[in-house]
């Protein structure tokens, strides 16, 4: 452990000290979040927050939203995760990173008080702290609204700590089921209560057995709700490229509410989902003031989000990168594929986190897999506990899915080359953003 903080590394240093495993319940608090804010003047009362929740698609939104505010003339503060290289990463103003520099004063700033806490109450965790610098960065520089994107469920996410204005619920499926319960009635009941009184409620589509949750939970607390396919509409009009090598490029859609109609908006994220997600970020975004067409068109025409269905030529073959790591991530990710490989099958890089239901994403892959292709790669936390599922587990849930599907292991070093050597047309790494950004290191 460093003894001071001198370079980004001492601060990351002593920040990942603050990732440790406990049991469920000392996580289910706001108590140490809201002291942290207290010793830090309470930055989270003074900012107009927009927070963004949900299982799938909530990174695209924060993202889309803060680009629409920011081509309205705003200065706006964006809190994302996670990190894919360095922690920098998920604190932006105007789509322009923390610097080192910052990001070594932010963690100065915040430690004596992380130690007050832990005295006072119990030791804050890594995602508390990571949210504490956020709403101080943010409010240090005067930013208009600052966006924070929900770590994990709503009730008891550190961001959870704010009161915002806008609250934007994506949808629900299964995912950290064992945090936030077996079913999507569970999930929900955890992530509906990022709406709060006195902010307004945007929703995307969700399972039957939820909505009629969140109505009830809008209503008793007096939250206007506008839902997708209700207050405000989305229709996909087509997905097509720019640039002839890539396939995927611009998705086009049709927005509309009762009282506006914007025609033929041009997303630069390529997917299906992604016109949903932007559909979300502008009735957010027209929900937190008065904007323009032109707004709204610029904003979502602008977007880049690594490892969402983003393309590299590399030799002859276009590799397409996604880190879609849960079911409903794999099932958009596997429309869109489908739409664009023309009933095509291709190899696909393929690693997850132990703990998901690889199973069931597998199993969604499976259509459009030629064969699987599995690195020998783990990554470890801090406690030393292997993060990955192993080559031979996800080798053995394959097989049960489907044991005419061709299986190679390589090492990671070995990548680069079996990849030249086969010279396939079409690639897609998924299953976790970890394997994204190794697997981008490593081609690019």
């Amino acid at each position: 452990m460093p003894r001071s903080i001198q370079t980004y590394e001492d601060a990351k240093i002593i920040l990942q000290s603050y990732l440790f495993h406990k049991e469920k319940t000392y996580y289910r608090t706001l108590t140490r979040i809201q002291k942290l804010c207290d010793y830090l003047g309470n930055p989270e009362q003074k900012l107009s927050v927009i927070q963004v929740g949900g299982t799938a698609g909530k990174g695209s939104t924060s993202i889309m939203t803060a680009s629409i505010l920011t081509h309205a003339g705003k200065t706006v503060g964006l809190y994302t995760k996670p990190h894919i290289y360095k922690i920098t990463e998920r604190f932006s103003i105007n789509g322009n990173g923390m610097s080192d520099a910052e990001f070594i004063l932010y963690v100065k700033k915040i430690l004596p008080y992380a130690r007050k806490v832990e005295k006072e109450i119990s030791k804050p965790t890594f995602f508390e702290l990571l949210v504490a610098i956020a709403l101080t960065y943010f409010y240090d520089h005067h930013v208009d609204v600052a966006i924070l994107e929900v770590g994990l469920g709503g009730l008891y996410d550190a961001s959870s700590v704010v009161h915002p204005k806008i609250s934007i619920l994506t949808n629900v499926g299964l995912d950290h089921t064992e945090w936030l319960g077996p079913t999507v009635e569970d999930i929900v009941k955890e992530k509906m209560h990022i709406f709060k009184a006195g902010c307004t409620a945007i929703c995307g589509v969700l399972p039957a057995s939820c909505k009629k949750l969140v109505r009830t939970h809008c209503s008793e607390n007096n939250i206007p709700l506008l839902r997708m396919k209700k207050e405000f509409t989305m229709t996909y009009i087509s997905m097509f490229s720019q640039n002839a090598k890539h396939k995927a490029g611009v998705t086009t859609f049709n927005y509309q509410e009762k009282s506006i109609r914007i025609p033929s908006i041009e997303c630069s994220l390529a997917g299906f989902h992604q016109a949903e997600n932007a559909a979300l970020a502008i009735a957010g975004a027209r929900a937190y003031m008065n904007i323009t067409d032109e707004n709204i068109r610029d904003g979502v025409a602008t977007i880049k989000h690594f490892g969402r269905l983003d393309q590299k030529i590399i030799g002859n073959t276009t590799i397409y990168f996604d880190g879609a790591h849960n079911p409903m991530k794999i099932q958009a990710l596997v429309k869109t594929m489908k739409y664009l490989l023309e009933k095509n099958k291709i190899p696909i890089i393929f690693d997850v986190k132990a703990n998901k239901d690889f199973h069931t994403m597998i199993h969604y892959l499976k259509p459009i897999a030629s064969a699987f292709i599995l690195p020998q790669y783990q990554k470890m936390t801090p406690w030393g506990s292997p993060v990955m599922a192993t080559p031979k587990n996800i080798q053995r849930a394959i097989h049960t899915i489907g044991k005419e599907i061709p299986i190679h292991l390589i090492q990671m070093y070995d990548m680069k080359v079996y990849i030249q050597k086969m010279k396939f047309s079409d690639m897609l790494v998924t299953g976790s953003l970890y394997i994204v950004g190794e697997m981008r290191k490593i081609l690019c």
